[in-house]
Parts: C-alpha cells; structure tokens; sequence
C-alpha cells in the first residue's frame, strides 16, 4: 500500500509540475515575443584603393582587432619611391647651381666695386694734374708777358723771351694730354658701370631656378601623396571582417579590398507580427542565442 501511495505521489507531483510547466510557458509564451528571423547587424566599412597597383602585401588578418590609422594593405610603391629619389636629385643640382650664381654675383660686383673705386680715383687724380698744369700755365702766360715788356725795354735777351713762350706751349699740351685722358678714363668708367646691369642678368637666372625649384617641390609633395595612397589605413577603431585581395593581385582604385566594422556598435533587427507588438516596450531587455 505504501509503494502505490509513493507511486501515486510522484505521478501527481510530475502533472503537477508538467501543468507548472506548462502554465508558465503559456503566460511566456502570451507576454513575450519569439523570433528566430533576427540577424545581427553592424556598419560596414570597405576599405579600397584610390590608386591603381598591385599588392604587395596585407598587414593584417580576418578577426584582426585594428586601430584608426593602423596600415592594412601595402601596394608596391618602388616606382613612387625612386621617382621621388630622383626629383631630389634633380633639386640638389637646381640648389647648387642657385649656390654657383649667387658666388658668381658676389665675385662679380666685389670685382666691378672695386674696379669703379679705383678706375673712380683714377679721374680724381688726373684732375687734380689737370688743374696744378692749368696753375702753372696761368703763371706762364703771366710769365710772358712779364718777359715782353721787358724784351721791349731791351732789358732781357730774345732768347728768354722764346724760352718762356716754349714753356707755356708745353703747359698747353700737357693740358690736352691730361683732358684727353680724363675724357678716356670718364668713358671707361661709363663702361664700367653699365656692367652692373648684367648682376640682373643673373639675378634672373636666380628666379628662374627659384621657379624651378619650386616646380620640382611641388612635383616631389605629388608624389609624396600618391606614396601615401600605396599604404591602405583604417579609418577607425575596429575588426577586420573579411579580407577580398590578397599579395600579388592588381587591384584598381575603388576596388574593395580589406572589410571592417567597430564591433562595439552592433544592432539586431527582427520582425514582429502586429498581433505581438504590444509585448516590445523601449528599454526592455531582451535575451539573445546566437
């Protein structure tokens, strides 16, 4: 008899908790909502080239956890770089020769200042000749005419007379002489100052090479940022999803390359019938099994 009580007690204690069971599952069943057409969702970011080339090597791996700026695909850039190497080259030589005009410029007016000085004093010497010569014929012809009146009075002898008068065409010469020379040296010291006009001939030259120089800058920075796109970074903070390319294919610009996505901002989308909706409310938490 007691065996048939146990028996019947473990029944009873079974369809009661099968009916618990089954009374809870209904009121889940009735205040929740179940949905298995749910798929998770996050923002993709497609990583491509912007330039045409040819991979050289992926940096990174699917499930890679990446940060911002952090290199993920090198392409070969061995042309890049030795066009950059030889517009260096090229700016070294514009530099050195900027380097040789200025030296040039530099000996050039150095040498034309000091010729203008001294051809300069030159004149001012000649002058100063000119005028003790101008001095001592202005005493000449006072000279003369001192010897005349006294060759009329027959108080000096003729021979003093055209001694003086020798004297004083001699002065007279040496006047031309020295006019003549301050004419020369006046014209050669013109001549030398319109070679000052050739420092602009250089000083444009040097503009000329600045241009240059700026033209080969301008193409080395180009290049610079087309090195820069031969290295692939990622924009954010994220984990590498899938890797499309791999080291050897070519790729073109726009091609999609290396897929990532920030893990930490994901979202599930799920359908809910009409009849259910009044069981979702906004803060509610909601169990999940992937």
């Amino acid at each position: 008899m007691a065996s048939k009580r146990v028996v019947k007690a473990i029944i009873f204690l079974a369809v009661f908790g099968a009916f618990v069971v089954a009374a809870y599952e209904t009121f889940f069943w009735f205040t929740h909502v179940y949905e298995n057409d749910a798929r998770v969702e996050t923002d993709l970011s497609q990583i491509s080239s912007q330039v045409n080339g040819k991979i050289e090597k992926i940096l990174v791996t699917e499930g890679q956890s990446v940060k911002i700026g952090e290199p993920l695909v090198k392409l070969v850039d061995s042309d890049i770089s030795l066009k950059i190497k030889a517009l260096k080259t090229d700016l070294d030589l514009k530099k050195a020769e900027k380097l040789k005009l200025i030296s040039e410029k530099i000996a050039f007016e150095t040498e034309l200042s000091s010729k203008l000085k001294t051809q300069s004093q030159k004149i001012k010497t000649i002058k100063m000749e000119q005028n003790a010569v101008e001095d001592r014929l202005e005493l000449a012809k006072k000279n003369i005419k001192r010897v005349e009146f006294l060759f009329q009075k027959e108080l000096v002898a003729e021979e003093k007379m055209n001694s003086e008068k020798d004297k004083f065409l001699v002065l007279k010469g040496d006047l031309a002489i020295k006019s003549a020379q301050i004419a020369v040296a006046e014209k050669e010291l013109l001549e030398l100052s319109a070679k000052q006009k050739q420092t602009d001939v250089i000083d444009e030259k040097i503009k000329i090479l600045d241009v240059e120089y700026s033209r080969i800058e301008d193409r080395i920075n180009l290049q610079k940022i087309e090195l820069g796109y031969r290295l692939l970074r990622s924009p954010i903070d994220g984990m590498i999803g899938r890797i499309h390319k791999f080291g050897g294919e070519y790729v073109e610009d726009g091609v999609n390359v290396v897929t990532l996505h920030n893990p930490s901002q994901c979202w599930i989308e799920a359908y809910v019938d009409e009849s259910q909706i009044r069981h979702v409310e906004i803060g509610k938490k909601v169990l999940i099994d992937l």
